[in-house]
C-alpha cells in the first residue's frame, strides 16, 4: 500500500484476507509506488493497494473504492469549482504515494492550469502542516484531512471530484484466485457476506 490508502479500506482488507485464507498472516509493507509495482514484479507481494491512476503493466486489477477530494484551506463548507482553487501555489507530495500524478492528472483532463509550490511535501501530514503556515493550498483525499481543518468538496462542473483505489495482483500468482476473492469482497458497495463471497468462483477481472 501507498501512505495514501485510508484505515477503512485497509481494515477491509484485512478482514476480507482473513476470511479467504484463514489461518495465514497477513503483511502490510508501506512503500512509494514504484517500489511497491517492482516488488510485485518480482513475487515478492501478492497484491497491491494503490490509487487507481493507471501506473503499472502486466497486471491485473480491479476498483476497490474511491472517496471524495476537499481543498484546504476552506472558508466555508460549500463546494469549490476545481478551477477556482488556482489562486494561491498547490503543495504536493512526492509521487511516491499516487497523490501528485493524480493532481496533474485532473487538472490535466480539466484544461486548468495550476501553480505547483517549489517545494515537495513528504506526506499528507506535512502537506496540512505547510498549508497552515500559509505557504499554499492543498487537494487531499477526505479521509487524510484532519477534522479540525477548514476543507471544501471539490468539484468539476458540479459533479464532485472523487479518487479512485484498486487492487493489483500478477496473473500467473499463485494465490491468484484468493486475490480477486478479495478484490471482489472490497469491490462490493452493499458489503455481502465474506462468507457467501468467498465460496463463490473467483470473478475474471
Amino acid at each position: 500500500m501507498t501512505s495514501l490508502i485510508n484505515r477503512d479500506l485497509i481494515g477491509r482488507a484485512f478482514e476480507a484476507a482473513n476470511v479467504i485464507a484463514p489461518g495465514h498472516g497477513v503483511v502490510l509493507r508501506a512503500a512509494g509506488l514504484t517500489d511497491l509495482h517492482l516488488a510485485l514484479a518480482d513475487a515478492e507481494l501478492d497484491l497491491l493497494l494503490i490509487p487507481a491512476i493507471g501506473a503499472g503493466h502486466d497486471v491485473e486489477r480491479a476498483t476497490v473504492g474511491q472517496e471524495p477530494m476537499a481543498f484546504i484551506p476552506g472558508t466555508s463548507a460549500d463546494p469549490i469549482e476545481l478551477r477556482d482553487t488556482t489562486d494561491d501555489p498547490l503543495i504536493l507530495p512526492t509521487d511516491a504515494c499516487g497523490l501528485a500524478p493524480y493532481t496533474r492528472r485532473v487538472f490535466a483532463e480539466s484544461n486548468v492550469t495550476f501553480v505547483p509550490y517549489a517545494g515537495q511535501a513528504h506526506d499528507c501530514r506535512v502537506i496540512q502542516d505547510w498549508v497552515e503556515l500559509g505557504l499554499g493550498s492543498a487537494m487531499l483525499p477526505r479521509s487524510k484531512v484532519d477534522d479540525q481543518a477548514r476543507a471544501r468538496p471539490v468539484h468539476v462542473d458540479d459533479t464532485p471530484l472523487t479518487i479512485g483505489y484498486e487492487v493489483c495482483w500478477r496473473a500467473s500468482s499463485p494465490v491468484r484466485a484468493e486475490v480477486a476473492h478479495i478484490a471482489a469482497i472490497l469491490a462490493n458497495p452493499l458489503h455481502a457476506s465474506l462468507e457467501s463471497i468467498s465460496r463463490a468462483t473467483p470473478p475474471s477481472w
